[in-house]
Order: structure tokens, then C-alpha cells, then sequence
């Protein structure tokens, strides 16, 4: 015999249909605009990490070039500071020591460099120093500063 289902259940399984259709549809078009809003919302992000990216690599370029030319004003002044002391420097000749070796363990007097040219070459290293050093500490600060935003 086959199954015999009555007209009061067929309209009932209907609207129960119809009711899991609408309330279906229902929640696609929620999640649908919930969607569109978390989209919306990651753009909003990106650009905003776009914009304080570009604004902390101009704050590294700024603090790089201006200590690049802080550095090569220095090393100017300091170029002819050490140039003009060792011309003062080269007008009062030490006293000769007659006792003092000429060779010392096989090394002539003239291994070391020209001591102008020593006294300028450290000079210098020490401002390349001074300038690395205040660089790393200005872009120390900066990465500070965008990571407390």
C-alpha cells in the first residue's frame, strides 16, 4: 500500500518549507552585508597601515639624509681642524732620542703611517661613529614612536 500523505501534512511541510527558505534567505543576505562590511573594514585598515608606513619610511629618509649631511659637514671641520694641528704640531719638533732603536724586532721606524695622516684618518672614523650611532638612535626613536600608535 503505498504511502498516503494527508492534505493537512502537505500544507503544513509546505509553509514549514517556504518559512526555511525565507529565513535561509534571510540570514545569506545578513552574512552578505556582514561580508561587505568586514571587507570594507579590512580595506579601511590596509590603507591606514599604507599611510603610517609611507609616513615612517619618510621619517627614515629625513633622519638618514640629514645625518648624512651633518656627517659631511663635520668631517669638513674636522678634516681642517686635524690639518691645522698637526701644521702647529709639525712647527715644534720633538727631541730626538739618541738612545731610541732605529729597528725593533724587524720593524723599521717607518712602519707605522704618517702621524698626521693617522691622527686625521681616526679622527675621522670617530665622527663616522658619533653619526652611525646618533642614525641608529634616531631611527630607534622613530620605531618607538609608530609602535606605540
Amino acid at each position: 500500500m503505498p504511502f498516503v500523505i494527508g492534505q493537512k501534512f502537505a500544507l503544513i511541510a509546505i509553509a514549514f518549507l517556504l518559512a526555511l527558505c525565507v529565513t535561509l534567505f534571510a540570514l545569506w543576505r545578513m552574512s552578505e552585508a556582514q561580508h561587505d562590511a568586514f571587507v570594507a573594514e579590512v580595506a579601511a585598515a590596509a590603507e591606514k597601515a599604507k599611510v603610517r608606513n609611507e609616513a615612517q619610511q619618510r621619517e627614515y629618509n629625513r633622519s638618514l639624509e640629514r645625518t648624512a649631511n651633518d656627517w659631511a659637514k663635520v668631517l669638513d671641520s674636522v678634516r681642517a681642524d686635524y690639518a691645522r694641528r698637526m701644521r702647529y704640531a709639525g712647527s715644534r719638533p720633538m727631541p730626538a732620542n739618541p738612545a731610541a732603536p732605529g729597528v725593533v724586532d724587524g720593524a723599521t721606524e717607518d712602519a707605522l703611517p704618517d702621524p698626521a695622516r693617522l691622527a686625521a684618518d681616526c679622527a675621522e672614523v670617530t665622527v663616522q661613529l658619533l653619526y652611525h650611532q646618533d642614525a641608529a638612535r634616531q631611527i630607534q626613536e622613530i620605531q618607538r614612536e609608530y609602535r606605540s600608535e
